[in-house]
């Protein structure tokens, strides 16, 4: 294990940062780390290294007997969600939610869940999002947007109104709502050009 982590420490010196990491982890396989620090500097290199599942691998030891209300737990999800590993991304955002439930972690799971392609579920999330903080207004927009994206458009109407109370998120607010007004209005003109019945 001492040959593996000095042959890193060489190859860390020489900028082989890809070397570096694959000694390490033969170096912790061999014999695995006392301090959890050790993983987290190794997940830091594969994070440079623009490796996202090898990153929440190493996470996953580092975080061995650390509470699932720590921060480092969202820092996991969002690694394997870069990852595209959605369901073990929701899992540990999942975690952390029965440990303490909050706005920040639902907005989170909402997000992941969307990535994934899954609007529904991501539009279900941003709602327990709304209800545990109603100030939380990245929640309104996202929502709405969700809703958009499923072309309910009276559900978008109704979230988007409920962000213009929140000035951070008022003009984009009403930026989607005057967009839904002209879609509504082309809707019902028979002469826009906008109009797929339109004769024109």
């Amino acid at each position: 294990a001492e040959y593996w982590r000095l042959l890193a420490q060489f190859r860390l010196d020489k900028d082989d940062y890809r070397s570096a990491a694959g000694a390490l982890e033969i170096s912790y396989a061999v014999k695995p780390p006392d301090k959890n620090k050790n993983w987290e500097d190794l997940a830091d290199l594969y994070a440079y290294l623009n490796a996202p599942l090898k990153v929440a691998g190493t996470l996953v030891n580092a975080l061995k007997g650390i509470k699932a209300n720590d921060s480092k737990f969202l820092q996991l999800a969002e690694f394997y969600s870069r990852a595209q590993r959605f369901d073990a991304a929701i899992a540990y955002i999942d975690k952390m939610i029965a440990a303490e439930k909050t706005a920040k972690l639902l907005l989170e799971k909402g997000k992941i869940q969307y990535d994934a392609g899954r609007t529904k579920a991501a539009i279900a999330a941003w709602e327990d999002c709304i209800e545990a903080d109603a100030k939380e207004g990245e929640c309104h927009i996202l929502k709405g947007f969700g809703e958009w994206d499923l072309r309910d458009w009276d559900a978008a109407r109704t979230t988007f109104e409920g962000a213009l109370k929140l000035k951070e998120y008022r003009l984009q607010a009403e930026d989607a709502i005057a967009v839904l007004e002209d879609l509504e209005s082309a809707k019902y003109d028979p002469d826009s050009p906008d109009n797929p019945k339109s004769v024109r």
